[in-house]
Order: structure tokens, then C-alpha cells, then sequence
């Protein structure tokens, strides 16, 4: 899952070739974008794509917004809000 993980998010930041001090916080924003999940209690599934995406949407928001104290976008809140309802089998929030 890391490597899969790891390529999607280069991809989404357009680095494909990022110098290794880079690909090491590359890394570290993918594992606070997993701990964030699941401290907001979504379990994560090393299978599902759908995860997958959400982990890497977390991890690209992390790294751009490193210097700043946003809030998550209302895309990404709603992912997490979506897979909140799933686990406890409701249905999902498409606002």
C-alpha cells in the first residue's frame, strides 16, 4: 500500500522525481493524513482504492498547506464525513 500510496501522491503534486528530503516528508504527510483517519475513527483498508484516494487528497492538503492553519477543505471534511457514515452503515453525504 506505501508504494501505491507514495506514486499517487507524487502524481498529485506533479513531483514525479522529488529529491529524497522531499520524498521523506512525502512520506510523513501520508503518515499523518493515516493517523488523522483514524483518530477521527475511520479505519483504513490497505485494499480499497476509495481510501486510498482519500489518504492521498489528506497527505497532498498537508503538504501544501504546511506553513498555514486552514481549515480543511469542504471536499476532504467530506470524505472523512463519508467514510464516518459508512462504518456505521449509513449512507454517505454528497453536499
Amino acid at each position: 500500500m506505501r508504494e501505491t500510496l507514495f506514486n499517487l501522491l507524487k502524481a498529485d503534486l506533479g513531483n514525479l522525481e522529488p529529491p529524497d528530503a522531499v520524498k521523506e516528508y512525502m512520506n510523513a504527510c501520508i503518515d499523518k493524513a493515516i493517523s488523522d483517519l483514524r483518530a477521527a475513527g475511520i479505519a483504513v483498508d490497505a485494499e480499497n482504492a476509495e481510501d486510498h484516494m482519500t489518504i492521498v487528497r489528506a497527505a497532498a492538503w498537508i503538504y501544501k498547506n504546511r506553513d498555514s492553519r486552514e481549515a480543511r477543505p469542504w471536499q476532504l471534511q467530506r470524505d472523512y464525513n463519508n467514510r464516518r457514515l459508512k462504518r456505521f452503515g449509513g449512507g454517505s453525504c454528497d453536499i
